[in-house]
């Protein structure tokens, strides 16, 4: 999976007054990249998660990044149907 941008300094500070927080997510990112999920696989479960929370902001991030991943009728393939 290719480097992230810097994070926002919204999540800098967010992590800085919650640094449990900051370091579940570190840890969560760790398994990312060493889980057997793909590049794609891992866009759609962020999309995911974010829809089941119920927020907007991260759907809308995580929907530009699935965009980039999947081709037209990709998701069909991805899936095995």
């Amino acid at each position: 999976m290719p480097a992230l941008p810097k994070p926002p300094d919204t999540f800098v500070e967010f992590i800085t007054r919650f640094p449990d927080l900051g370091r579940a997510w570190e840890a969560a990112r760790q398994a990312e990249r060493a889980g057997p999920l793909d590049a794609k696989a891992c866009r759609l479960v962020k999309l995911a998660v974010a829809i089941g929370g119920r927020s907007e902001g991260a759907v809308h991030s995580a929907t530009g990044g699935v965009q980039v991943a999947l081709r037209p009728n990709g998701f069909r393939t991805w899936a095995g149907r």
